[in-house]
């Protein structure tokens, strides 16, 4: 089992006999980190000051499931809770982007929280407003109509959302990011 956490790292993480395992010296957990990074900032409803002071690494971390491909017992759990946690953070730090007015930095954020979660709703909400705002029109009606054909083959439903919801919110964090007015 060692030899497997070691192997799967690329470097020394943890050492030990079979009766005896631990941390090795200068090794970090980053989950137990990332896990209060994130529930901080959900917490704090994605405020700037708050995203400021969360670690850099984080970014990186929020980019990989935890023991992917992993199915013992004891790391299932902590897998679930971390998924969770994951890509709760991501769709929000989305949307916080997208209301400060970083589309781009938007878009690759709730695109991430899509690949792990291809029916989160909250996501596709916030990729295709960030869509509208780059002026990416045809990307965003095309991701929009695989959304709704996903979801009505998958759960026989339609999103929450249409997209004249989108053209409403789309040019309203146009016309607060780059000052244009919505045009009727």
């Amino acid at each position: 089992m060692v030899w497997e956490v070691n192997q799967r790292a690329g470097h020394p993480i943890v050492s030990g006999t079979h009766a005896d395992i631990g941390i090795c010296e200068g090794g970090q957990v980053d989950r137990y980190t990332a896990v209060e990074w994130c529930r901080t900032l959900i917490r704090s409803g994605f405020v700037q000051e708050t995203v400021a002071q969360a670690p850099d690494q984080l970014g990186h971390l929020l980019g990989h499931r935890l023991l992917d491909g992993w199915t013992q017992h004891w790391v299932t759990s902590p897998q679930q809770e971390w998924e969770v946690l994951r890509l709760e953070t991501l769709q929000g730090l989305a949307e916080a982007e997208l209301q400060r007015g970083n589309a781009h930095k938007a878009l690759v954020l709730a695109d991430g929280a899509i690949r792990s979660d291809p029916l989160r709703e909250g996501a596709w909400y916030t990729l295709l407003r960030a869509l509208r705002a780059t002026r990416n029109q045809a990307t965003a009606r095309q991701r929009f109509t695989e959304l709704v054909a996903r979801m009505e083959e998958d759960l026989g439903i339609r999103p929450m959302f249409t997209w004249d919801d989108l053209d409403f919110h789309a040019n309203s964090v146009l016309g607060s990011t780059i000052g244009m007015s919505r045009a009727r």
